[in-house]
């Protein structure tokens, strides 16, 4: 419309269609990404992979099981998160260690 009406050229119009067309062309990247997040996120809360529900405000969502007193700090141990970032710190520390002798070594 506004190159009909002599306000835009027809560059104009191509750069706004190229435009469009990036923007479609990102949106399934960006819904694989949303699924894979969501899939993140059941594995934490120990669910079946599925949608998570949104568009509710933080005061309209459903509230978290309250978690009872006297839990072993063991079921810790069992989350795949934990897991994964004490291996990344063992990993790290080793790294650290081998390298160190290398670096520092005044033979």
């Amino acid at each position: 419309m506004r190159e009909q009406g002599g306000i835009a050229t027809e560059l104009d119009v191509r750069q706004a269609e190229q435009l469009v067309y990036s923007a479609s062309q990102t949106i399934p990247d960006i819904e694989r990404q949303i699924e894979a997040t969501e899939n993140r996120l059941n594995l934490i809360l120990a669910r079946s992979p599925r949608a998570i529900t949104r568009g509710r405000s933080l005061i309209q969502q459903e509230e978290l099981p309250s978690v009872p007193p006297g839990l072993p700090s063991s079921l810790l141990e069992r989350r795949p998160d934990v897991r994964a970032a004490e291996q990344n710190l063992i990993a790290s520390n080793a790294i650290i260690g081998s390298g160190a002798r290398g670096v520092f070594s005044t033979n």
